[in-house]
């Protein structure tokens, strides 16, 4: 099948693609002291496989991928202080080994940077529509994230995120929420799902 024209399909991760997850971090944000390492997304995958998602290509191989964080109500406190806002200064305790809370954090929305145009910003709506579905499937009622590029927090904010905090620690870097049925309400939502 013609690759332009591949279906889209997001799909949880296996443990053999966190390699190429890490080299789309490390591309994206070269120079990024929070860029998740291949060891850092070791860790978390051996404490909850499920935050990872992937989009492939024809050969299996990742082109993006998104990790979603199911997190505990003193996280949440956490991050609504400015205390913390990045996967990498979380508690492992403040991070659930599974999805039954109400509450999640998107940590990373990352897309290969040699694609292009339409096809690099349909593989990260298509992960947040996915994603985004999922969680309002499991009922959560918040949703937070802390995007790193400008990229990153446009998406959002296309999705009905809002600024609710400043982390202290890194550069007054933004701490966003939404409700699903808010992300279920916005254009870019409805227009991923046409």
């Amino acid at each position: 099948m013609d690759e332009g024209k591949r279906e889209l399909t997001c799909e949880l991760a296996s443990q053999s693609d966190l390699a190429g997850m890490a080299a789309i971090e490390q591309a994206c944000f070269p120079n990024d002291e929070r860029a998740y390492t291949l060891s850092v997304l070791q860790e978390w995958f051996s404490h909850n496989p499920n935050m990872f998602h992937v989009v492939r290509n024809s050969d299996g191989g990742v082109q993006a991928f998104i990790i979603v964080t199911p997190i505990n109500e003193n996280l949440k406190e956490k991050l609504e202080a400015g205390i913390v806002s990045d996967l990498i200064d979380f508690d492992k305790e403040d991070v659930l080994p599974d999805f039954e809370t109400d509450c999640y954090f998107v940590a990373d929305i990352c897309v290969d940077p040699t694609l292009n145009g339409i096809r690099k910003l349909m593989m990260g709506g298509k992960l947040m529509g996915d994603v985004f579905s999922i969680l309002k499937t499991k009922e959560a009622k918040w949703v937070y994230s802390s995007p790193i590029s400008s990229e990153g927090k446009k998406a959002l904010e296309s999705f009905g995120f809002e600024i609710i905090a400043y982390d202290n620690n890194h550069d007054e870097c933004p701490i966003y929420i939404v409700t699903p049925e808010k992300i279920m309400d916005s254009r870019a939502y409805k227009m991923l799902r046409r």
